[in-house]
Parts: structure tokens; C-alpha cells; sequence
């Protein structure tokens, strides 16, 4: 900006035509926003499509993390109804769709699936909030388990490992 003038110089001229206040302001408007936003404390978390499995199959999330969806090429990915928290929006996905990303705004456990791979057991779950807790729709997800017709033994054994990993972090 000021090449030829030494720093303290350059810092003097700021000061008297107000830019350093400038910037700090400017940058502390960005920054109420961001977290207004509800993303300053959001992280991303990561699902592979990996050959006919997620990977992970079951991952833990906080309020308003992102969950991305990536290696889709020949996958897709959709919540399954009755198995996400009573109020959310479910997701769907297209085919192929690299990158998908869904917020999870409220507490609770989410159900899903590979549509083209429901029949060889491609379904995953999201814990979102305490992992240390059952997820209130629990009880909610476990009794519409009758409602999936392909892959219900698939379904039923993520539900085993939902509480088996719950109850290990609740022990540690």
C-alpha cells in the first residue's frame, strides 16, 4: 500500500484517516454475522460412499454441522422418513451427487440410505448432539423399523450399533 514509507508511518496515516477503526469495524460486522449465522462454531463432518458402504457408517454430530457426502459416483443419499427428528426436513440427494451437503440443525438421530443399494445394506445414522445420550426419536426410529421394507435387517443392526456406541461414550 504505503511501500516507500516505514511502518510507523504507515501506521500514523491509517490511524489519522481512520482506516485501522475502518477495518476493525468492517471485520467485526463480518464476524457477528458469521456466528449470527449459526456457522462460527459449525464443523463439517465427512460421509464416504465407499464400494456398498458409508464410511462411517454412523457419525457423530454437534447442532448445526455440516454433513458432506463424497466418492457418490453411483450413489445417492436420502433420510428416511420416520427415522430423522419429528419437525426436521428430510434430504435427498441425485445420483452422483459429489460433495451433498445437509445441516442438521436439531438434536435427535437421522437415518439413511443408498437408494440403488438399499438391498445389499447401505444405510447410515447421524447422532446429533449429547453422544453420551440416546437420542430422544430413539424410541420413535426403533418403532417405525417395521415400516422399511428392504433392508430392515441392515437398519436394525446400525440401530445396534447407535446404542452399543452410545453406551460405550456414556462409560468413558
Amino acid at each position: 500500500m504505503l511501500g516507500h514509507i516505514n511502518r510507523s508511518r504507515q501506521v500514523y496515516l491509517m490511524e489519522m484517516f481512520g482506516i485501522g477503526t475502518m477495518v476493525k469495524q468492517k471485520s467485526l460486522f463480518f464476524l457477528v454475522l458469521f456466528c449470527l449465522g449459526g456457522n462460527c462454531w459449525a464443523k463439517e463432518r465427512v460421509i464416504r460412499g465407499f464400494g456398498m458402504d458409508w464410511k462411517p457408517v454412523l457419525t457423530f454430530a454437534q447442532p448445526g454441522d455440516q454433513v458432506r457426502f463424497i466418492d457418490m459416483i453411483g450413489h445417492d443419499t436420502e433420510s428416511i422418513k420416520g427415522m430423522i427428528p419429528p419437525g426436521t426436513n428430510g434430504w435427498k440427494s441425485k445420483m452422483g451427487d459429489e460433495g451433498f451437503t445437509v445441516t442438521l440443525d436439531a438434536d435427535g438421530l437421522y437415518v439413511f440410505k443408498c437408494n440403488p443399494h438399499v438391498a445389499v445394506g447401505m444405510f447410515g445414522a447421524i447422532i446429533v448432539g449429547d453422544p453420551k445420550k440416546k437420542p430422544a426419536n430413539l424410541p420413535e426410529v426403533q418403532g417405525n423399523l417395521d415400516k422399511v421394507r428392504i433392508g430392515r435387517s441392515s437398519v436394525k443392526k446400525i440401530l445396534k450399533k447407535v446404542i452399543k456406541a452410545i453406551e460405550s461414550k456414556a462409560s468413558s
